[in-house]
């Protein structure tokens, strides 16, 4: 019945017409909510929960966590750098106490080597003109590379050596 009508061709056209405004009006009405879906889904901005209210619980309860563990994480790892820092700067200090400890010994008195046949006058003569001239036991031992218990049992026994020797 439908093709039992008459052709004619400016109805023809009248169809063809409202045809094409209709699927225009359509392929435009799509465009415009595919374009409202894909600003729904960007995030809109810090703290903005608009995309979220449409997420399943458990992706949001997921999403938490790993902002949790993120945070957790970035702490350690805060942590974990400070404390490298203040090793390193306790080395670096270390260091120079080093160096500066290796610059007197090499500025002081030459060092004994073991084994050395040295005159034992000039060793306690070396050991009491350094404890004349104010120095420590320990810094004595440094300096002339000697055991620090010889240098205070050579201190304890100045009482007994001749005066020529201790003065």
């Amino acid at each position: 019945m439908l093709f039992a009508m008459e052709f004619d061709p400016s109805s023809f056209l009248k169809l063809l017409l409202v045809g094409a405004v209709t699927t225009t009006l359509l392929v435009r009405l799509h465009i415009a909510r595919r374009k409202q879906q894909l600003r729904e889904a960007q995030p809109v901005g810090e703290g903005s929960r608009v995309r979220d209210a449409y997420a399943p619980p458990e992706t949001l309860r997921w999403q938490t966590e790993i902002h949790d563990f993120t945070r957790d994480v970035q702490a350690r790892l805060d942590n974990k750098i400070a404390m490298l820092q203040q090793l390193l700067s306790a080395a670096d200090e270390r260091i120079a106490r080093l160096e500066a400890m290796e610059t007197r010994r090499l500025q002081g008195a030459p060092r004994m080597v073991p084994g050395e046949t040295v005159d034992e006058t000039a060793r306690y003569a070396a050991v009491f003109a350094m404890a004349n001239a104010g120095n420590g036991p320990t810094t004595i031992a440094d300096r002339l590379g000697m055991p620090l218990g010889e240098i205070e049992m050579m201190l304890s026994l100045r009482r007994r050596i001749p005066d020529r020797l201790s003065a």
